[in-house]
């Protein structure tokens, strides 16, 4: 099931190699800590305790374009905390810019 929408974003990557970021623009809010169903907001994406905020966001801006790792340049806003769990909880807005 999954293979043919892989196989389908990699074609569609492979017909824009001029591209420079196939996220510019693209908002996303995570979570840092210890357990997916205790962020006390919610969240796109989730990363466990250990993460920093600059981790998270570069891996949610990273693109492959033809085998090529690049990490798009990025706006970064902490936006709370909360007491909890191993590690508390953090949460933060990336945006992936051009």
């Amino acid at each position: 099931m999954y293979k043919g929408i892989l196989t389908a974003t990699v074609a569609i990557v492979a017909l824009l190699p001029n591209m420079t970021s196939a996220l510019a623009d693209t908002t996303v809010r995570f979570c840092i800590g210890e357990l997916v169903n205790k962020c006390p907001v919610q969240v796109q994406a989730f990363y466990t305790c250990g993460t920093s905020y600059e981790q998270a966001a570069a891996d949610i801006c990273t693109v492959y374009i033809d085998g090529t790792k690049k990490v798009s340049p990025f706006r970064l806003v902490k936006q709370g905390t909360h007491e909890g769990n191993q590690c508390g909880y953090g949460w933060a807005q990336v945006t992936c810019l051009d």
